[in-house]
């Protein structure tokens, strides 16, 4: 993925040809009595950074889906996709929002520019479309908030029933079609201190409030680079057992019902989950870990998240401490294995 949209952009912002657009929706509004809607700082950044997955994660317009959220008109489960992207994606608008969008096909999205007064016009000769922007049926309760976003052949205009808390977007008129796109900057990595074998790394998965770890760099970056809901979080610790020194195979599951991945060192736990859960898939050995504390290891705590059905680890007994007294459908499970403080 070129363009990580999960954080600031380019394109959270209005420039001028953002604000021709407006203005051009607005002054059409006006000629049919209705009112003036405030721009939202939220439904911008959401608008913004639609258009630059567009052009630059998709490479073709396709309506109303994300790179990663796909979006079909004859698919209800899908219409939460639009809904709630502007929460999704970490905006300011906390209600929902509701898309139109046009935009130029194939090779046209990124070589042809949207100007301001095709895409108000395509959206007039289209009822629908129409009908969003003058509040008729079924959109009849009024426009309290709206962003705009436009970049080389596409543009998106969002709408929401409720104020946003965030305010009103920056407008910079001094430019025209600022979105750009942006690259994911990757870990510069290091010796390790102590010439562990295995350096963990860890992610959180702002979808599924879980944690994902891996020794892998070639994986830490394409998931760095292609998964923008997993928010990467360092090198979490180290192992420095290995097979050929007695430890522990710690292995890797991915249950394909949850999204989540599951770890053990335990082979027969391993071994039931593989006969009696047909959801883990198994993804093979992650790394090698000790099942004692006598190399000197720290304790890896393991807790069981009864709402998520997940599973949570920490080496800092503070945390566990803290979790055991707060979370109650958090069950401790003890210590999972032991491991070695990067």
């Amino acid at each position: 993925m070129a363009t990580n949209y999960y954080a600031n952009t380019s394109e959270d912002t209005i420039d001028g040809d953002e604000l021709t657009l407006y203005n051009l929706i607005m002054d059409y509004r006006g000629t049919l009595g209705l009112s003036t809607i405030p721009l939202s700082a939220g439904l911008t950044a959401t608008a913004g950074r639609h258009v630059l997955d567009t052009v630059y994660n998709t490479g073709a317009y396709e309506g109303h889906s994300w790179s990663d959220a796909p979006y079909s008109g004859s698919d209800s489960s899908t219409y939460t996709n639009m809904w709630n992207a502007p929460t999704r994606i970490g905006t300011s608008y906390t209600s929902n929002g509701y898309e139109i969008s046009t935009g130029y096909s194939g090779s046209f999205v990124t070589n042809t520019i949207m100007t301001a007064a095709n895409a108000l016009a395509n959206w007039q000769s289209s009822e629908p479309h129409n009908d969003v922007i003058t509040n008729q049926s079924p959109w009849l309760q009024d426009w309290l908030a709206i962003g705009i976003g436009m970049h080389k052949g596409i543009a998106h205009v969002w709408f929401g029933h409720a104020t946003d808390p965030g305010g009103t977007p920056t407008i910079d008129t001094s430019v025209s079609d600022s979105g750009s796109e942006t690259f994911v900057t990757l870990p510069v990595d290091t010796a390790d201190a102590d010439g562990s074998p295995f350096q963990i790394y860890r992610f959180y998965n702002t979808l599924t409030g879980s944690h994902f770890f891996t020794t892998s760099t070639e994986e830490r970056n394409s998931v760095i680079t292609n998964i923008p809901t997993m928010t990467y979080e360092g090198n979490s610790f180290d192992s420095n057992a290995t097979e050929a020194g007695g430890g522990a195979a710690v292995h890797r599951f991915y249950n394909s019902d949850s999204g989540v991945h599951f770890y053990t060192a335990s082979a027969a736990e391993a071994q039931s989950i593989q006969n009696s859960l047909p959801q883990f898939n198994y993804e093979g050995i992650a790394y090698y870990a000790s099942e004692t504390a006598d190399a000197g290891g720290t304790a890896l705590y393991r807790f069981f998240n009864s709402q998520s059905g997940s599973h949570f680890y920490t080496t800092s007994a503070e945390e566990r401490d803290s979790i055991i007294s707060t979370l109650g459908h958090y069950t401790y499970e003890g210590v999972a294995y032991y491991v070695d403080l990067a």
